[in-house]
């Protein structure tokens, strides 16, 4: 029934361009946390300072912020899975004690956990660091930081002949 099919697909489509939209909109203003803490931007300051070190490398920087979230969570979901690898080769052994069975089940659920917290702070750690490594790179680029140190260092060589 293709009447019934319409408001889902339009639903979906809304849904989508949401997300786009949101993404966009987060991507562009990812860099106002560094410019808040390392420029001393206030709000508004730091939102519009974002903008401008985002616009014209958009998708380069989604790019790569893409590819390092997705390593992140692989390797996140692969520590994760590694409690259940451990029931599986444990139950092997010992399937016919059921209080044991619920005891290693029971200790795989709180690896499973506690790796699932540590690998949170960590990724979300390097996270922030690409975050503030993006934030540095923009910077030189647009505002000619590289060249200005290039120029220091020159100074400082040719004071010394």
């Amino acid at each position: 029934n293709l009447a019934g099919a319409i408001p889902v697909i339009a639903t979906f489509i809304v849904i989508l361009l949401t997300f786009l939209l949101g993404l966009i909109i987060y991507h562009y203003f990812i860099l106002a946390v560094p410019a808040g803490l390392f420029d001393r931007k206030h709000f508004f300051a730091a939102l519009i300072h974002s903008y401008r070190l985002i616009k014209g490398e958009f998708w380069k920087t989604l790019g790569i912020r893409c590819i390092f979230y997705g390593g992140i969570i692989m390797l996140q979901y692969s520590l994760m899975s590694l409690p259940g690898g451990l029931i599986g080769i444990l139950i092997a052994f010992t399937s016919d004690n059921p209080i044991l069975l619920v005891s290693i089940s029971s200790t795989a659920w709180l690896l499973y956990y506690g790796i699932s917290i540590i690998t949170g702070v960590i990724a979300s750690s390097f996270i922030n660091i690409l975050t503030s490594v993006i934030f540095f790179n923009q910077k030189m680029k647009k505002e000619g930081l590289h060249i200005a140190m290039i120029l220091e260092r020159l100074e400082s060589t040719l004071h010394g002949f």
